[in-house]
């Protein structure tokens, strides 16, 4: 019987620990996208004309998405 709370005390302060990580994990990746993403990155009227300004558009649009995502 102890040996079985003693189990069940350790997998309870495991999943704690665990859901500490990942909620820690969450708070950087948020400040990280919130980094790449506080400057609005226009788009290009004319992506053709300029591709380099069309690909850090799409960057931008996928930072912004995975940011919402993370609820962020």
């Amino acid at each position: 019987m102890i040996l079985v709370l003693i189990v069940a005390v350790l997998c309870g302060a495991a999943l704690v620990q665990s859901a500490r990580t990942v909620a820690n994990d969450d708070k950087k990746w948020c400040a990280a996208m919130t980094l790449l993403t506080e400057r609005p990155v226009p788009k290009p009227a004319d992506p053709a004309a300029n591709p380099s300004r069309e690909q850090t558009y799409r960057f931008y649009m996928t930072f912004v998405e995975l940011k919402r995502s993370l609820g962020c």
